[in-house]
């Protein structure tokens, strides 16, 4: 580990520290790093979120193709909620809602504020999850 500090994040969790003190291009690439090691231990939603917050939508958009390849919906979703472009994170949504992923589905629908899938899933799947 490169960074002094990754080893004490990964412990304690991503969002249970602040690094607001650091500088720009050392917290990208603190980041960066936190975002392979996160997927390496199959903690998907702090890399993606990792990846999100250095700026790497490469590194997001590489995950998705390669869970979507596995065929590992739910994990290709997980990481589809941090991209911006609307019209793939509702493919995302919608293939994850297809294949039962219902959380990873409304997650990525309530960040795009479709109202229309809400209520679709609302009305159909209820709100147990």
């Amino acid at each position: 580990m490169a960074i002094p500090f990754v080893k004490m994040i990964v412990d304690k969790g991503l969002d249970n520290i602040d690094v607001s003190m650091l500088d720009g291009d050392y917290k990208n690439n603190l980041f960066d790093e936190l975002g392979d090691l996160f997927m390496k231990q199959q903690r998907f939603e702090e890399s993606a979120k990792s990846y999100f917050l250095s700026g790497r939508k490469d590194k997001i958009e590489e995950a998705i193709k390669y869970y979507l390849k596995l065929n590992n919906i739910r994990v290709a979703g997980i990481y589809g909620y941090y991209i911006d472009e609307e019209k793939s994170m509702k493919q995302l949504g919608e293939l994850c809602l297809r294949e039962g992923y219902f959380k990873t589905a409304k997650k990525i629908f309530e960040k795009l504020k479709d109202k229309e899938m809400l209520e679709f899933i609302k009305e159909n799947l209820g709100k147990s999850f």
